[in-house]
Protein backbone atom coordinates (compact mmCIF):
# COMPACT_ATOMS: atom_id res chain seq x y z
CA UNK A 1 0.00 0.00 0.00
CA UNK A 2 1.24 3.52 -0.55
CA UNK A 3 -0.19 6.81 0.40
CA UNK A 4 1.58 10.28 0.53
CA UNK A 5 3.77 9.24 3.65
CA UNK A 6 5.05 5.95 2.94
CA UNK A 7 5.09 2.74 1.73
CA UNK A 8 4.44 -0.38 3.05
CA UNK A 9 4.14 -4.20 2.23
CA UNK A 10 2.82 -7.22 4.25
CA UNK A 11 3.60 -10.71 3.03
CA UNK A 12 1.87 -13.87 4.55
CA UNK A 13 3.74 -17.57 4.01
CA UNK A 14 1.63 -19.71 2.12
CA UNK A 15 1.93 -23.52 1.78
CA UNK A 16 -0.34 -25.87 -0.23
CA UNK A 17 -0.64 -29.22 0.40
CA UNK A 18 -2.09 -31.22 -2.72
CA UNK A 19 -0.22 -34.75 -1.99
CA UNK A 20 -2.43 -37.52 -0.58
CA UNK A 21 -0.76 -39.56 2.15
CA UNK A 22 0.30 -43.37 1.97
CA UNK A 23 -0.92 -45.67 3.89
CA UNK A 24 0.75 -49.60 4.15
CA UNK A 25 -0.40 -52.63 6.44
CA UNK A 26 2.95 -53.20 6.97
CA UNK A 27 1.77 -56.45 9.68
CA UNK A 28 -1.55 -57.70 11.17
CA UNK A 29 -1.42 -58.62 14.53
CA UNK A 30 0.72 -56.91 16.07
CA UNK A 31 -0.97 -53.90 13.96
CA UNK A 32 1.71 -52.27 12.41
CA UNK A 33 1.07 -49.64 9.96
CA UNK A 34 3.13 -47.24 7.76
CA UNK A 35 2.26 -43.91 6.26
CA UNK A 36 4.09 -41.38 4.70
CA UNK A 37 3.29 -38.25 6.55
CA UNK A 38 2.64 -37.31 10.09
CA UNK A 39 -1.58 -38.49 9.81
CA UNK A 40 -5.09 -39.41 11.60
CA UNK A 41 -5.41 -43.27 10.90
CA UNK A 42 -8.76 -44.55 10.89
CA UNK A 43 -9.64 -48.35 11.09
CA UNK A 44 -12.27 -50.97 9.94
CA UNK A 45 -12.92 -54.12 11.45
CA UNK A 46 -15.87 -55.31 10.35
CA UNK A 47 -18.26 -53.25 11.80
CA UNK A 48 -16.06 -51.45 14.60
CA UNK A 49 -13.78 -48.94 13.60
CA UNK A 50 -10.65 -47.09 15.83
CA UNK A 51 -9.00 -44.07 15.11
CA UNK A 52 -5.30 -43.17 15.71
CA UNK A 53 -2.90 -40.28 15.55
CA UNK A 54 -0.03 -40.98 13.82
CA UNK A 55 2.76 -38.00 14.92
CA UNK A 56 5.53 -38.81 12.66
CA UNK A 57 6.09 -40.36 9.12
CA UNK A 58 6.90 -44.00 9.27
CA UNK A 59 5.48 -47.04 10.79
CA UNK A 60 2.86 -46.74 13.65
CA UNK A 61 2.12 -50.01 16.43
CA UNK A 62 -1.85 -49.21 16.93
CA UNK A 63 -2.79 -50.84 20.24
CA UNK A 64 -5.88 -52.34 20.87
CA UNK A 65 -6.62 -53.84 17.46
CA UNK A 66 -8.50 -56.69 17.33
CA UNK A 67 -7.08 -60.13 15.68
CA UNK A 68 -10.47 -60.84 13.83
CA UNK A 69 -11.32 -60.55 10.00
CA UNK A 70 -10.04 -58.09 7.38
CA UNK A 71 -8.58 -54.63 8.61
CA UNK A 72 -9.23 -51.76 6.32
CA UNK A 73 -7.15 -48.07 7.28
CA UNK A 74 -7.48 -45.00 5.71
CA UNK A 75 -4.92 -42.18 6.00
CA UNK A 76 -5.88 -38.44 6.83
CA UNK A 77 -3.15 -35.70 6.60
CA UNK A 78 -3.70 -31.99 8.52
CA UNK A 79 -4.28 -30.60 5.17
CA UNK A 80 -7.45 -32.71 4.94
CA UNK A 81 -6.32 -35.05 1.93
CA UNK A 82 -7.15 -38.44 1.98
CA UNK A 83 -5.26 -41.93 1.48
CA UNK A 84 -5.75 -44.62 -1.19
CA UNK A 85 -7.76 -47.63 1.59
CA UNK A 86 -5.16 -50.58 2.32
CA UNK A 87 -6.24 -53.92 3.87
CA UNK A 88 -4.83 -57.10 4.89
CA UNK A 89 -6.51 -59.89 6.08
Amino acid sequence: ATDAIATSSLSIPFLADTRRPAVRIVQRYPLRVWVSEPAKLTLRFGSRSLTYAAAAAGTVRVPNAPRIGIVRAVAWDPAGNTSIPASKR
